[in-house]
């Protein structure tokens, strides 16, 4: 167990290490004008620059939570957190392509390959929450263990969201692209805890059913 707690800080180490590099490079991918009156002109540079901060903070802040409460460090496990920080540098790697695009055309398709890998990055992080959870989740209380399962629902409503979202997108035309990031508002909006709300519901009816018969 001990080997384990000290394995989990190394890659925990680790992992901050990647996000804050790739923080970096989103940084440092910002290309300084000719004339500063361009950045006022044509702003949507910040936009591409906050909205990829502001997901991978709350990457990190989710990931953080994992490995501080039930990260399970076996082989597998460990894989998926390495895939999982590849899909983080990625991203602000597709997003630099879709700020700096020269045509419509690669930046539509920067922008969908944006939010494919977005969608990926939720399926693994729920792949290594819920193998850590089957492991390790009997050490939790009743709170943390729905609060995992609301994360995990969450993951992947709107893994499952994005993949339809970016599809329709192409299929129906970029304008459509602008209202992708939508599937991340319903999913950790409140999407997934409606998700297992309903699910517990109708996991419950069966028993409730029979309580009623008895009485």
């Amino acid at each position: 167990m001990e080997r384990d707690e000290q394995l989990v800080h190394r890659l925990e180490a680790f992992c901050d290490i990647v996000i804050g590099f790739s923080l970096a490079e989103l940084t440092f991918g910002l290309v300084i004008p000719n004339h500063a009156i361009a950045l006022v002109r044509d702003p949507s540079w910040i936009l591409y620059y906050l909205f990829t901060f502001s997901i991978v903070a709350l990457m990190w802040w989710s990931h953080y939570r994992l490995f501080r409460v039930v990260f399970y460090p076996d082989t597998l496990n460990i894989l998926i957190n390495f895939a999982w920080l590849a899909t983080v540098a990625l991203l602000t790697y597709f997003m630099q392509i879709s700020a700096h695009a020269a045509t419509l055309g690669d930046n539509v398709i920067g922008t969908e390959l944006y939010f494919a890998t977005l969608a990926i990055n939720f399926v693994l992080n729920a792949a290594m929450t819920a193998r850590s959870y089957r492991r390790r989740g009997a050490f939790l209380d009743d709170a943390g263990k729905a609060r995992l399962v609301r994360v995990i629902a969450s993951a992947l409503l709107s893994a499952s969201l994005l993949s339809i979202g970016t599809y329709w997108a192409a299929t129906r035309g970029p304008a459509y692209l602008s209202l992708v990031p939508l599937a991340m508002v319903v999913g950790y909006g409140g999407g997934g805890r409606l998700l297992v709300a309903l699910w517990n519901r109708l996991r419950n009816r069966p028993k409730e059913h029979e309580r009623e018969e008895g009485a």
